[in-house]
């Protein structure tokens, strides 16, 4: 069985190692401290002008697209955004959004959107992303599966159980079309050659949209495949590495034991 190699070796004590996790915790605690000065300093201010009778001007700051008042409630939704933004930052600096598709992407983003994340401590940081790491080359196996799942089986071109050498995918120019399918069919190619993906502004998706603009049809070339878009919205992709392609008929072997031959077994001799 085929999975790209996770680095399953890497010390623990230094859990992402672009990022001081000491510092981020650190410069969290301070960002916080700051906020809950300003509401003490307010509330102190409001009790001033109540004995003086003199009247003080209110102190808003912006919240899920509105202005409200600072207060302690307020003050909580403060704590669980910058914990948001900081479980969002150590996402990405951990490598590990290359191997999510495009459902867990967006599962992962909503979470973020509704700041549904666990307070920023040491423990958490440690627990979430050992748990990631250990679990990635399923998380990554699970993509291969969507990827071969969302594709359209309308057509002779596209097999069934495995990735053959071309395929055909549908509605790939509608503005809510399968474009997203392409961007997971590059990462996991990314991945299982040890590349990084393409930021997202230079990603094939990005591409097609950007044909839209033009003639909705034409060709798209990658390191890995090749993408001739129709204008009846198809798009039909040749894959350039058959080497990887094995790879991944071999992660779908998990999910289809008996669909697909294992090519390192000997054949059967036919008698005559």
């Amino acid at each position: 069985m085929n999975t790209p190699d996770l680095d399953d070796t890497e010390d623990n004590t230094q859990l992402i190692k672009s990022v001081s996790i000491e510092n981020l915790l650190s410069q969290r605690d301070a960002i916080i401290k700051r906020f809950t000065q300003i509401l003490t300093l307010l509330t102190e201010a409001q009790q001033i002008a109540e004995v003086a009778h003199l009247q003080v001007p209110g102190f808003s700051i912006p919240s899920s697209g509105h202005w409200q008042s600072f207060n302690e409630k307020t003050l909580e939704e403060v704590s669980k955004k910058v914990d948001a933004s900081a479980w969002q930052y150590l996402m990405n600096e951990s490598g590990n959004m290359a191997f999510m598709d495009a459902k867990a992407r967006e599962e992962w983003q909503e979470k973020m959107r509704a700041y549904d994340v666990p307070p920023l401590t040491y423990n958490n940081i440690k627990a979430t992303f050992q748990e990631l790491h250990a679990n990635r080359g399923d998380l990554f196996n699970r993509g291969v599966l969507n990827i071969f799942k969302g594709l359209s089986w309308d057509y002779k071109t596209n097999s069934p159980w495995k990735f053959g050498k071309r395929l055909i995918v549908t509605y790939i120019n509608s503005w809510n079309g399968n474009a997203d399918k392409l961007d997971d069919l590059m990462r996991a190619f990314c991945v299982l050659d040890g590349k990084p993906e393409p930021e997202y502004r230079n990603s094939v998706s990005q591409e097609v949209r950007a044909l839209r603009y033009k003639t909705f049809h034409g060709t798209i070339e990658t390191p890995y495949f090749t993408l001739k878009t129709h204008k009846n919205g198809n798009g039909h992709v040749t894959f350039l590495r058959l080497d990887l392609v094995e790879k991944m008929n071999r992660i779908l072997m998990i999910y289809f034991p008996f669909s697909i031959p294992d090519a390192r077994a000997p054949k059967e001799k036919r008698e005559y």
